[in-house]
């Protein structure tokens, strides 16, 4: 009996061939639950015992294989669609057979909207200022308001993201392998770092697509990578032209490069998520300032103000408040340059929160962090887990077929249709 290489693709020779029920099963268990929890649950649902049960290393090795079957679909599909519409599939740049021109953001439907849209920022600024006296105030330029998408217009929203899970040793240390090393102190040459001693991670790159309440998730093995891939995503389905572009993130300096890299033929906004922003400030600003209970009062102080001005948008004045702190609450002189000069690096990222919250715009990047914890983190970040390079992203891909609802296509069919949804899939099997 012939079969298509479509369903034999990567088996081993002496692999069965399963319907995609219970290949559904199969995924679905190394999805949920560890591998040995997982094989020993589909023996009992399948009533299969002794020769007939299935071994855990099958059930790995199909998980992994189908899921880096998925991240190899992807990227040829990416160069396929790149090439099709006259993009370099490497460097993700418009050839000179690119029409640039119908994939810019401006229409004359937007630009009708801007006046009025302008003119409600106006008001809501004006009425935030009038009700604030600690002279904290929004001062909003017409870059800064160009910057916010209309909530009626036509926007994408592309949140970006890595997250990582821990990376497997090469091979395990027996008790006779461990040896004891001694530091020779004499030896040590101190212009050099020391080493990280961090356990190496595996990095998976996710990026949440989202349009007109519909969403699709993206997963690849680097942010380059990751980004080209939203690129053919937005050229396939005509999601560039007309359209505003908003990058979210938590102002990785990769994710910057890329954007800079790939997205420089058009125009794009990126907002840096409000919960990083903060959360560093204030992780900063503790070691900037005196510490003790006597100085803690002096921290939330400054902590507020900052806060406060960073919530308008005003990074200059930002700036000026951190310089302005007396050398009578300042211990460590290093790390308020620190701070100044990482305002200084995400000032292109940063916008008035303030506003954008009074519109009902997100301040946050939490849809990608929802993904991070969905396709990585809920299975993989455990106690006591390691992760091969194969494994970890190999079965983030699969947990993302099954967010996507893209299950029963890639089963049936060997293909996906990277159509939008509005919610994430049950992860069924099919």
């Amino acid at each position: 009996m012939d079969i298509p290489d479509l369903f034999t693709k990567g088996m081993k020779p002496k692999e069965h061939l399963w319907s995609d029920a219970l290949i559904g099963l199969i995924e679905n268990s190394g999805i949920k639950m560890s591998d040995r929890i997982g094989v020993a649950l589909l023996n009992r649902l399948l009533h299969r015992e002794a020769v007939d049960a299935l071994c855990l290393r099958t059930v790995t090795n199909i998980c992994d294989r189908n899921g880096n079957q998925i991240l190899d679909y992807q990227k040829e599909h990416t160069r396929t669609v790149l090439e099709q519409y006259h993009f370099d599939p490497v460097t993700g740049k418009p050839t000179d057979s690119a029409n640039v021109t119908k994939l810019q953001e401006i229409t004359d439907e937007t630009q009708s909207q801007t006046p009025g849209f302008w003119t409600k920022i106006d008001e809501y600024v004006a009425a935030y200022n009038a009700s604030k006296q600690d002279g904290i105030y929004i001062q909003m330029t017409d870059e800064q308001k160009s910057a916010i998408e209309n909530p009626d217009g036509k926007t994408v929203i592309v949140s970006l993201d890595d997250v990582g899970a821990k990376k497997q040793k090469s091979s395990r240390e027996t008790p006779d392998s461990k040896v004891t090393h001694v530091q020779d102190e004499s030896a040590e040459d101190l212009s050099v770092p020391p080493e990280s001693k961090g356990r190496p991670s595996v990095e998976t790159s996710v990026a949440h697509i989202s349009v007109e309440g519909k969403r699709y998730v993206l997963v690849s093995d680097s942010m380059y990578q990751l980004c080209l891939s939203v690129l053919a995503f937005l050229l396939e389905f005509n999601l560039l032209g007309g359209y505003k572009l908003l990058f979210m993130s938590d102002g990785a300096n990769n994710i910057r490069t890329s954007l800079e890299t790939i997205f420089n033929f058009r125009g794009y906004t990126v907002l840096l998520d409000w919960f990083h922003l903060r959360k560093h400030c204030a992780e900063v600003i503790s070691m900037v300032l005196r510490s003790g209970k006597e100085n803690r009062a002096t921290q939330y102080i400054v902590k507020r103000t900052l806060f406060r001005y960073l919530w308008c948008g005003n990074v200059s004045d930002a700036k000026t408040y951190i310089r302005g702190l007396s050398a009578d609450i300042v211990r460590n002189e290093h790390r308020r340059n620190e701070l100044i000069q990482y305002l200084e690096r995400k000032e292109y990222a940063i916008q008035c929160y303030a506003v954008r919250r009074k519109l009902g715009l997100s301040v946050t990047s939490n849809p990608v962090e929802k993904a991070n914890d969905l396709t990585v983190a809920r299975r993989q970040k455990k106690k006591s887990m390691s992760w091969s390079t194969h494994g970890s992203r190999g079965l983030a891909a699969l947990t993302a077929l099954y967010m996507n609802n893209e299950d029963q296509n890639w089963h049936r069919n060997g293909m996906l249709s990277f159509a939008m949804y509005e919610k994430y899939g049950d992860g069924l099997a099919a």
